[in-house]
């Protein structure tokens, strides 16, 4: 695991080494970087290094081909490392270290591009070809790690985190606002587009090459392509799930697992206490709000029948107060996800014990585990006259029968013609477009577009039902841009590596081929996986309903409210309205916020605001746990 940077273009030699020292909380334990002229221009790579395979020398990056030819630095695991390295081996191929980067060279550089579709992990790779002068980007397929890019002037950048670009002094930061008014509305910027204007994500399943002054993005892996294979059964996904957390308990580090009170985790855990178990797992947990936000007891209900060892982390308001700032920055993007500060902190306290963390990140997305999923099956089910009925009730009535807004956001779902529109009606329940409208002074554009993107990206049209929308829509975009985004930031930021088994590519191709009416019911969700693990998991856990994980975070925000709204940046140049800022940021008489999901999102696009635009605002780099971290670094630039 490491943060990766490149540049090429006529620049100073000394960018590269800053640009990697901002990645410096990614990888502590090493830094290198590599430059070679080339006519007027100038090419450099760096790394910084979290050793995980081959903790010697022998692992150090940039790393070089034996010809000479090929540089690369990598983010990321290839698991089947040893398998390829066996492959490659009987082919001729010779090797220095026991780690993955030597065998990831030499795969390039036997079988180019094609090498991708061998690689089984999460990475994000950059190989610079000296001969051709051609870089050679590629990401994975379910875009665990993040790449980022940008063309300026002439400049062309590369980096595991958009904060690297700072290290460059011709680099000029602006926003962008169509994917502002996206991360109100949805919590999150669809791929490709960032916060930043010009700057890129590399989009998941897909490689670039850079030559002769143009980046041509293409496509290599496509999750819908398991819609034609035959369905995969029970016994099947289970093979295929062990199989995937025995290969990510590969390490020369040691490996732990978080352990929530789902089943997802649960199941992980299970499978890495029978290989592993001295396992030791992790639980977050809040000091206020009771069982409503704290699964603590559940999981510690799991850990005993497991029999395996479980550590709480409790999370409390002052903390959270406090570190929310420097939170965004690790974040680089105004992700208004509440849930990356007790990642955080369950991750800076299980470094203590482990470099390595496995986790259930991903089995919702493809064994259908989401409870607005079932909205479809009752959309297809109920009759005309029914909805009718229902939606001629006056919204107040319902809300006197103690209707919830989730509740009128599920009717609304349930009233679509389309399953994609009732998918962005749930999506964007932040900011409605009526509502971001007020609040941007922007002249907000038609949001539609954004939706017609993320259907065509995610092959909606290969769907086999209309259960299938909105799972695939998550996968692609919800997933990748929100939910892996943070984990990877909040874990990188404690210099703690994070696998996710089942986003194992074999077992999210297994879970898509099975028929959505296998897996999800009116009521029961995710049933193919329920199956599959029922022997391997303690019955109490594999009968619980899917809870989604939450906070009491979006009221814990009077504070933040008050020290940085009440004289907001982004109302002050223009880009929000006050009246409206205020309208979202009001308390009751117990000081709890009216709509705090709205309050917070509106909270964290101030904090990105004075953290990268008008840098006003400082991460505090004593959070920062590297030895002369990136916080330190970005404060002196």
């Amino acid at each position: 695991m490491c943060g990766i940077a490149g540049i090429l273009g006529d620049v100073e030699p000394g960018v590269i080494e800053t640009m990697t020292d901002l990645l410096a909380h990614r990888g502590p334990d090493d830094r290198g970087t590599w430059h070679e002229a080339l006519d007027a221009q100038r090419i450099m790579l760096g790394s910084r290094r979290l050793a995980i395979q081959d903790l010697s020398p022998a692992g150090h990056m940039p790393m070089q081909s034996p010809d000479g030819r090929y540089i690369v630095v990598f983010n990321g695991e290839i698991y089947n490392h040893i398998e390829l390295r066996a492959e490659l081996s009987a082919l001729g191929d010779t090797f220095n270290s026991t780690g993955d980067t030597e065998v990831l060279l030499a795969a390039y550089a036997r079988w180019g591009v094609d090498c991708l579709a061998k690689l089984n992990g999460m990475f994000a790779i950059a190989i610079w070809d000296r001969k051709l002068r051609e870089l050679f980007i590629a990401r994975d397929r379910l875009g665990v790690k993040p790449v980022y890019y940008n063309e300026q002037a002439n400049v062309f950048r590369f980096a595991s985190e958009i904060k690297a670009f700072y290290g460059d002094p011709d680099f000029r930061p602006q926003v962008d606002t169509d994917a502002l008014h996206a991360s109100l509305a949805l919590q999150f910027s669809p791929w490709p587009n960032t916060a930043f204007s010009g700057v890129k994500k590399l989009p998941p399943g897909h490689y670039g090459v850079y030559r002769n002054g143009a980046f041509t993005i293409s496509r290599y892996w496509a999750a819908a392509d398991a819609f034609d294979r035959a369905p995969m059964t029970d016994e099947g996904v289970r093979e295929l799930l062990e199989n995937a957390v025995e290969i990510r308990l590969r390490s020369d580090v040691p490996v732990g697992a978080f352990l929530s009170g789902g089943i997802d985790s649960t199941i992980v855990a299970a499978m890495t206490s029978k290989l592993e178990p001295r396992i030791s797992t992790y639980t977050v947990g809040f000091d206020s709000g009771g069982n409503r936000f704290d699964e603590t007891a559940l999981a510690a209900e799991t850990a005993s029948a497991l029999s395996i060892r479980q550590e709480i982390v409790q999370c409390t308001e002052e903390t959270f107060v406090e570190s929310l700032p420097t939170l965004v920055w690790y974040l680089d993007e105004p992700i208004g996800e509440n849930l990356g500060y007790p990642f955080f902190e369950l991750s800076r306290s299980a470094k203590r014990d482990f470099t390595v963390a496995l986790s259930g990140e991903g089995a919702d997305e493809c064994f259908y585990g989401y409870r607005y999923y079932t909205l479809e099956r009752f959309r297809k089910l109920a009759s005309v006259f029914l909805l009718g009925r229902l939606a001629q009730a006056p919204l107040a009535n319902r809300a006197s029968r103690g209707s919830s807004d989730i509740k009128t956001r599920a009717l609304e779902y349930v009233m679509q013609s389309s399953a994609a529109r009732g998918f962005w009606s749930w999506a964007t329940a932040y900011f409605s477009r009526s509502q971001l409208q007020r609040l941007s002074q922007l002249n907000p554009g038609d949001m539609d577009p954004i939706l017609d993107h993320m259907v065509e990206a995610s092959a909606l049209s290969s769907a086999r039902s209309t259960l299938d929308v909105s799972p695939m829509l998550d996968l692609h975009f919800r997933l990748t841009d929100y939910l892996l985004t943070v984990r990877d930031k909040m874990t990188m930021a404690a210099s703690l590596e994070l696998r996710c088994p089942f986003l194992d590519y074999r077992v999210v191709e297994a879970g898509l081929s099975v028929p959505a009416p296998e897996k999800i019911g009116y009521r029961m969700t995710k049933k193919t996986l329920r199956r599959a693990t029922s022997s391997l998991i303690p019955q109490q856990v594999a009968n619980r309903a899917k809870k989604p994980f939450s906070s009491p975070i979006p009221y814990w925000i009077k504070t933040l409210v008050n020290r940085y709204l009440r004289d907001a940046e982004c109302v002050r140049d223009g880009i929000l309205d006050s009246g409206e800022v205020e309208r979202w940021t009001q308390f009751d008489n117990t000081g709890r916020a009216l709509n705090p999901n709205k309050a917070f999102n509106i909270i964290v696009f101030e904090l990105w605001y004075r953290l990268f635009i008008t840098r006003s605002l400082q991460p505090d780099a004593g959070i920062d746990q590297a030895e002369n971290g990136a916080a330190l670094i970005w404060n002196r630039i």
